[in-house]
């Protein structure tokens, strides 16, 4: 297995990882931290995890930012990556009628009830929790110890803030940032920044395609 990243929410993951045979890919940090350099084998070109994926095509992406994470997973796929989630196995996940796409990280005593959707490569952070008829899109971070009440939905690329609370029956748009410690009482539109409790609009969030654009001139 590849972990793709290998700072921050990388270390996290590796709290209490189980993994066999992994390496470590990261060609954008400065520094690794020596620890990780001791326990693993990092990699930094890209050649090299080509190489890698040749042996093995399955990688997990373990950086946090929804519109990096959209980056990597069309990086590293485009050179044979095979995107797999991480469920750490001190999760407690509902049985009836979840479902969750590729590529999710799903921490370390988080909380997903049943009949929710969770889309393509985002993240549930460490002790989160996701009520029922919940759905949520594809790259949106949901960040530690926010919760997502009853029968709110969920744009694509959002960001809900730490210990922050969306109330139910909520609709929360795409290219949202939802601030931390905020509570969310009305509905809230595509591509807006908004804090407070309540929580109001502070302003206009950056466009998606602008941000990946950015991503791909400077790594292509």
């Amino acid at each position: 297995m590849i972990l793709i990243g290998a700072k921050g929410h990388a270390l996290d993951i590796l709290a209490k990882h189980e993994f066999d045979d992994l390496i470590v890919f990261d060609n954008i940090s400065k520094s690794v931290p020596d620890w990780l350099v001791e326990n693993f084998i990092v990699i930094r070109s890209f050649d090299a995890l080509a190489n890698q994926l040749e042996i093995c095509p399955d990688y997990i992406i373990a950086t946090g930012t929804p519109v990096i994470r959209k980056f990597l997973l069309e990086q590293v796929d485009s050179i044979g990556g095979k995107v797999q989630s991480f469920i750490s196995p001190v999760a407690t996940v509902g049985e009836l009628n979840v479902i969750l796409s590729d590529g999710l990280n799903i921490m370390h005593y988080c909380t997903i009830s049943n009949n929710v959707i969770i889309g393509k490569g985002s993240l549930i952070n460490s002790y989160a929790s996701i009520h029922h008829d919940v759905e949520i899109g594809s790259f949106t971070e949901v960040s530690p110890g926010a919760r997502i009440l009853g029968r709110v939905k969920i744009g694509d690329y959002s960001s809900i803030g730490a210990n922050a609370v969306v109330l139910p029956d909520i609709s929360i748009g795409s290219n949202v940032i939802v601030g931390a410690g905020a509570i969310v009482t009305n509905n809230i539109g595509d591509n807006e920044i908004v804090a407070g409790v309540p929580a109001v609009k502070l302003k206009e969030n950056k466009s998606i395609e602008n941000e990946l654009s950015m991503l791909r001139k400077k790594y292509n």
